[in-house]
């Protein structure tokens, strides 16, 4: 007889202390994906999200739209100069 597996193709749902850390990185990824240069978009992945976060005005993150300042970026991901 054929056995069906239904653990492993079942979706199971991230905690909820989880899903709220995802909605805050993508409110604050959406806050800053617009005015953020294009050659810089590996800044806002979640690996250097901290980072990125850290050098952010928080009162102006805080803020639905308007203005924000985008930091310079940080030594470990500067690119030397072409010349």
């Amino acid at each position: 007889m054929a056995r069906r597996l239904t653990t492993s193709s079942r979706f199971d749902p991230p905690p909820p202390a989880c899903t709220a850390s995802i909605e805050v990185y993508l409110r604050d990824l959406f806050r800053v994906l617009p005015h953020w240069p294009r050659d810089r978009y590996l800044e806002l992945a979640p690996r250097d999200w901290a980072v990125t976060r850290a050098g952010l005005d928080a009162e102006q993150l805080a803020r639905e739209f308007g203005p924000l300042t985008v930091p310079a970026p940080p030594a470990a991901l500067e690119q030397p100069a072409a010349g």
